[in-house]
Parts: C-alpha cells; sequence; structure tokens
C-alpha cells in the first residue's frame, strides 16, 4: 500500500540501472568534465560516476576508478604524472590524487564541507580546489600533494581558478549565478577576476552574460574562457586578461553550448562537453570544432535492479484526480504506483533516460503525464501517454533555449500552462501547437 499524506509518501521504488551492453561510439551520452592530459595526447572524463581515459582521437575508453561512490573535476597535473579529482567516498566531496595510469587513489583534504577540484600551481606540487570552509562562501584553497593543512589563496569568494604558467597571476570566477544558468543576466552573473602577485584583485574581461571556466595559455599573457555573451549561447572566447587587444570568440557552437573546457599546455586546441557528448576545438582561429567518438564498455558495480524503500521523494509527485495512482520522480526518473498496492505490486518505471525527468502532472482524464525534463539540454516539457501499460514513448511537446517550469493543465484538459525562463508565463495545447506568452514579467512566480 502506498499511503499518501501531506507528511510523507511511501515508496518502495525498483530502479534498474540497465544490464551492461556495448555502446556503440555514436550513442554514446552522458560523457561530461573532460581533462586534457598536458601533451594533448589523451583525455579523461567523468561517467556514471567514473574516470575513464581515452586517447584524443576517441576510440574504447579505459576504466580508471571502480568506486561506488562518485568521482568528479578530474585535473592533470601539468607534469602529466598525476590525476587529482573530487569524490564524495566518504559523505562529501574531499581532494583526491592518483598516479595518471591509474591506481589507488589518495585522499589529501578531510573537511566537512565539499570540496571541488580546479587546478594545479605550475610545479605540480599542490591542488587548487574551491571550498566554502570559513565563512560560508566558496574561496580558493590549495592542499600540498604529499597532504597536510590546505592553505587559503583568496580572501575573496571564488571558484573555476587557473593559475598563470609562471605561478604570478591567478584568474578566478566570481559570482552565485550557477553554471547552468546561461540565460541569466544581473549583478549575480558569474565574472572573472585576475589577481597577480602585490596587486589587488579586480573584475576582467566583464560582459552582461555569465563568463566561467577561465584558462591560462602558455604564453602567459592570454587566456581562454566560456561565455554567453553571443546570442546568450555558452561558447569559448580568447583574449588578454588585461584587456588589451581584441576579444576573440573561438566557437559558435548550438545550446546548450560549450561546457567543462580544458586546453593543452601548448594552446594548440581544447576539449570541452556540450549535451553529454565530449568535442575537439582547434584554437587557431578556424572556428573547426570536431566531435569526439568514445565507447564506452563496461560491467555493472551493483545488481541492475535495486528495491528502495522511501519516505521521502527527491523530485515531485502528483496523485491523479481519481486518488488511484501517484507519479514520483526519483534519482531523476518518472514511477508510476497505485496508491492501494497489492503485496508485492511495485511502481513501474515510467522513463530511463539520461536526462533528468520532474515535475510530473497527470492529465485531467488520467490518460497522460505531462513533466519536464533536460534530456534535450534544456527543460522543455513532454508528454507521456499511461494506462494500464505504457503505449507509447515520450515526445517532446516544446523544444526552445530557455528553460521550462511547473506546468500545469486547464480543467478541461485542452492547455498546459508553464512558466519560461524567470519573466513570462506561457500555454501550449495538448499536441504541443499554439505555443503563446498570457503573462509578461518581470520575475513572474
Amino acid at each position: 500500500m502506498f499511503p499518501v499524506s501531506a507528511g510523507a509518501l511511501l515508496f518502495s521504488a525498483t530502479l534498474a540501472f540497465g544490464a551492461t551492453q556495448p555502446v556503440t561510439p555514436a550513442l554514446t551520452v552522458g560523457l561530461s568534465e573532460p581533462a586534457l592530459a598536458p601533451d594533448g595526447s589523451a583525455l579523461v572524463f567523468v561517467h556514471r560516476g567514473d574516470l575513464w581515459r581515452v586517447p584524443i582521437a576517441g576510440g574504447r575508453a579505459e576504466r580508471l576508478t571502480s568506486h561506488v561512490d562518485r568521482e568528479t573535476r578530474p585535473r592533470y597535473s601539468p607534469d602529466g604524472r598525476w590525476l587529482a579529482f573530487s569524490s564524495n567516498r566518504w559523505g562529501n566531496d574531499d581532494v583526491f590524487v592518483m598516479p595518471a595510469d591509474g591506481g589507488a587513489a589518495r585522499r589529501l583534504t578531510y573537511h566537512e564541507v565539499d570540496e571541488e577540484v580546479v587546478d594545479w600551481d605550475p610545479e605540480s606540487r599542490s591542488i587548487l580546489f574551491a571550498a566554502s570552509r570559513e565563512p560560508r562562501r566558496p574561496r580558493i584553497w590549495s592542499v600540498s600533494l604529499d597532504g597536510g593543512e590546505p592553505r587559503l589563496r583568496t580572501h575573496y569568494a571564488a571558484h573555476d581558478a587557473s593559475v598563470s604558467p609562471d605561478g604570478a597571476a591567478l584568474l578566478c570566477t566570481a559570482g552565485s549565478s550557477r553554471w547552468w544558468r546561461w540565460d541569466y543576466s544581473g549583478s549575480a552573473a558569474a565574472r572573472l577576476i585576475l589577481e597577480r602577485d602585490g596587486s589587488a584583485p579586480r573584475v576582467v574581461l566583464n560582459s552582461l552574460f555569465n563568463d566561467r571556466w577561465p584558462t591560462w595559455l602558455a604564453d602567459g599573457e592570454s587566456c581562454v574562457w566560456v561565455s554567453a555573451r553571443a546570442d546568450g549561447v555558452p561558447n569559448l572566447f580568447r583574449a588578454r586578461p588585461d584587456g588589451a587587444g581584441e576579444v576573440e570568440q573561438l566557437t559558435a557552437e548550438p545550446a546548450p553550448g560549450v561546457a567543462f573546457p580544458s586546453v593543452d599546455r601548448h594552446g594548440r586546441f581544447a576539449v570541452f562537453e556540450r549535451g553529454g557528448r565530449l568535442f575537439r576545438a582547434e584554437l587557431d582561429g578556424s572556428g573547426a570544432v570536431h566531435p569526439i567518438p568514445i565507447e564506452v564498455v563496461s560491467d555493472a558495480k551493483r545488481n541492475p535492479v535495486s528495491r528502495v524503500v522511501t519516505r521521502t521523494i527527491d523530485g515531485s509527485w502528483d496523485l491523479d484526480r481519481a486518488a488511484e495512482r501517484v507519479v514520483a520522480a526519483i534519482q531523476g526518473e518518472l514511477f508510476l504506483a497505485k496508491v492501494e498496492a497489492e503485496e508485492g505490486e511495485f511502481p513501474r518505471r515510467l522513463t530511463h533516460h539520461a536526462g533528468r525527468d520532474d515535475a510530473a502532472r497527470f492529465s485531467p482524464d488520467g490518460k497522460e503525464i505531462v513533466f519536464v525534463s533536460d534530456r534535450g539540454g534544456w527543460a522543455n516539457l513532454w508528454l507521456l501517454e499511461v494506462g494500464e501499460e505504457v503505449t507509447a514513448a515520450a515526445r517532446p511537446l516544446t523544444t526552445g533555449a530557455v528553460d521550462l517550469h511547473n506546468p500545469l493543465w486547464s480543467a478541461d484538459g485542452e492547455w498546459i500552462l508553464y512558466r519560461r525562463g524567470l519573466n513570462d508565463f506561457w500555454v501550449t495545447a495538448r499536441d504541443g501547437k499554439q505555443q503563446r506568452r498570457v503573462i509578461e514579467g518581470p520575475q513572474v512566480y
């Protein structure tokens, strides 16, 4: 039985993580946070919470970690001998280091807050990371490769740091806007901060939109970074942080744009993530971008089916009008359950995708569910037909390059109201046609 109350929803969910099977390069998704080897010959990336390595040309990836917990933010040391990364193996994200060719990982930090690896010092002796230690705002710290007490590097809130080749300058990102909010423009927008030895930190290369992930180039005078200053889509740019010369746009990727770039030590090319796949961008001014075909094949770390009983749901839930069924979002997937379930009867999984599905709502007649999913890069509306069995795959109702939120059905089930971005309310017919704005912002909720 699944009693529904204002206080708790008891859910026993069957989570199918999928049996192991070969994945063709064209279908490999869920690759993120690439880190280039200093010589550009290989890259390390994150897939399903583990670190993998592959030649820069692509191919079958080699697994470097196989822990049941999550690894993120890999970074090669400048000498190419070590990999630093963050992992929640002990509850929260700490800084770890391991040999670049694989091997046992060694924990370097032990604080209660999350710590995000961002860079190395030029001599490969210490690792920089961002953490909200003291006070509770993110600042840049460094810890020795041998461990020991971390040292505070910035006295201002900052993250996404890069150390210049001579070690005399630091480029950081400041601002509280989340990295995925590229359409945001305002006082909280991410901006680049330059700090040189003996001089006060200052904002550089400022724009009205988010600027982040700066990386110094080998000449020590210029840098590349990601900015949404061109049409609101994040792309790679190059310039001198001191403001001399022009700002050069290096890529013109479509939405959702460039994320988590990494540059080889010679500044010849960069790799980045877009839509769960990895790409190589030439930095010679040609604008050339090439997909990196990667094949990931592995055994599962856990049984493919897991049954979890929980009194909390990490996403939204909705009850149909007859109070007979409930749909809930758990770990980014949708599940359908009966309120009065028989002994041994478990919820049915409705979606199985690398994207996050949430905000599900039954139609008034209970035959369809509208939900929000970022499976296309942006959070859009999707529709799923439900009955005794799921009769068809989910189909998109909207395909815009702006995040959508909070869908609600009209009483007759013919229209769906939703919030578009931060400012406007829109409606769409249940077939996805006749989309129009009905309330204009600003800041409408």
